[in-house]
């Protein structure tokens, strides 16, 4: 097997302050296999069993970083619309659904 290659002391650095404003648990994972490697000199095994990863997974994210760099680290995030088929208030003359614009009451009244 072939040693690993290295992480520049800014690289290190830079990871520390990733993992610090992750934002969801995916996003400090990948950056935590990453952070292993360099803090810790941990192998991919180790790194696999300290995240809770396959081994696979990650050799597949610490490649992935150093071909293409920082941004496969962060998540790409939900986006798009996902509240777009409700309105905030029932438009005039729309009554197909008058239990759904009730407002709540008292249970059993």
């Amino acid at each position: 097997m072939r040693p690993a290659r290295p992480l520049s002391e800014a690289q290190q650095r830079r990871l520390g302050t990733l993992l610090r404003q992750a934002k969801t648990k995916a996003d400090f994972q990948r950056i935590q296999c990453l952070w292993l490697r360099a803090a810790l000199k941990l192998t991919s095994a180790e790194t696999a069993l300290a995240v809770g990863w396959s081994q696979s997974s990650v050799k597949n994210i610490q490649s992935r970083y150093l071909r293409e760099g920082e941004h496969v680290l962060l998540g790409k995030g939900r986006g798009g619309r996902r509240y777009s088929n409700l309105t905030p208030a029932p438009k005039p003359g729309m009554n197909c659904f008058p239990l759904f614009w009730r407002k709540p009451g008292r249970a059993g009244c």
